[in-house]
């Protein structure tokens, strides 16, 4: 008795993150941080918008840097994608990116200057533009440079993608060209910077979406995602926590047994008590959402 009344009691000191109806548990998300991520703010953060590009293998350079140039400033989405397609060998003078590889072609360097265009004009949340790309083949052209070989083209398709995927409009477009796979693979990555961003994009996939949940689950990803809760970095770990709490609730905020018990099985109490109590390491809004994602598993 002493025991169970010890349960009860500390059950009823935590916060009423939880309620029961038609017994389910239903998560009072409000209890959480409903912060902006900070992958697009800070993990594609790029360096120098000011640089110069050299090429030893075309004459056309300038031609073709004054088109990319014109187009995005204009929204040319058909040259922009005509662009993409450029082989054109280029250098650049300087860090182009905080993470990334330097694009190493006039396409990639498109990708990256497109994602930078989408993101600083919130060109995602514009229906006008929305309508607009699913009229051409540029989705369809990043997801081939995100399943490529070569690390700068799949880096700066997934960060492209990624500024795409700030409207659910977006994330629908790309389910149905089944792209969570695409990016549950570069949650593997051993780039940290690159598998947050990777995770951010199948968070956008999953979120209240229990079959793309389940898919994410069959697919190994919930292994990859927990990975970054052992990351030394304050916001990975905290974005992590998010994602994995967009993970286990369905559409009306319900947990969902199956994955909770996915996630237990994983080991992930012990994660978040490990979080919690590295102070040292992880900044106090980390490890207040560490404690209360806890509460779900209690």
């Amino acid at each position: 008795m002493g025991c169970c009344s010890g349960r009860l009691q500390k059950h009823m000191n935590e916060p009423s993150l939880m309620m029961i109806k038609e017994g389910q548990e239903i998560v009072d998300k409000t209890y959480f941080s409903n912060a902006s991520s900070n992958y697009m703010s800070i993990r594609s953060n790029h360096y120098s918008k000011q640089f110069n590009v050299a090429s030893i293998e075309s004459k056309h350079l300038n031609q073709e840097l004054e088109e990319l140039s014109l187009a995005l400033s204009n929204m040319n989405l058909e040259k922009i994608e005509e662009v993409f397609e450029s082989s054109t060998r280029i250098t650049i003078d300087a860090i182009f990116h905080s993470w990334a590889e330097n694009p190493k072609t006039i396409g990639e360097l498109a990708i990256h200057q497109f994602g930078i265009f989408v993101t600083e004009k919130g060109l995602a949340h514009e229906p006008l533009f929305i309508e607009s790309i699913k009229k051409t083949e540029i989705v369809d052209k990043l997801l081939e440079y995100a399943k490529s070989q070569e690390r700068d083209k799949y880096e700066a398709a997934v960060l492209a993608l990624c500024s795409l995927l700030e409207n659910q409009a977006f994330s629908e477009i790309l389910i149905k060209k089944n792209a969570l796979a695409i990016f549950i693979k570069h949650l593997n990555d051993e780039k940290e910077w690159l598998r947050g961003t990777a995770a951010l994009c199948c968070r956008n996939l999953y979120v209240a979406r229990p079959r793309m949940q389940q898919e994410f689950i069959d697919g190994k990803g919930s292994e990859q995602l927990l990975k970054l809760l052992r990351s030394e970095n304050s916001i990975t770990v905290f974005e992590t926590i998010l994602n994995l709490l967009d993970l286990i609730l369905d559409d009306k905020d319900r947990i969902q047994i199956n994955i909770k018990e996915k996630l237990q099985d994983l080991c992930i109490i012990d994660e978040l008590d490990r979080i919690i109590m590295e102070t040292s390491i992880y900044d106090q809004d980390t490890i207040n959402e560490a404690a209360k994602f806890k509460i779900l598993f209690n």
